[in-house]
């Protein structure tokens, strides 16, 4: 889900450190955001996200949680 190495060869690759976090939100007591530190991944077409495996995710998250 959060990639930490990405890039188009082995000599051109960006890394960040691995972060999945749920946080409050400190202007409203009774909600959250959820962090996902990612990089992006190569597809067929393109650069990719993958926004939808995350949202996906995210909705499975606030399902457990409510």
């Amino acid at each position: 889900m959060t990639p930490t190495t990405a890039g188009p060869d082995r000599n051109h690759t960006w890394q960040v450190a691995r972060r999945l976090a749920i946080e409050p939100l400190p202007e409203n007591p009774e909600g959250s955001v959820l962090l996902v530190q990612t990089l992006h991944r190569p597809t067929t077409r393109a650069w990719s996200l993958c926004a939808a495996a995350v949202l996906d995710f995210a909705a499975r998250v606030e399902t457990a949680l409510a």
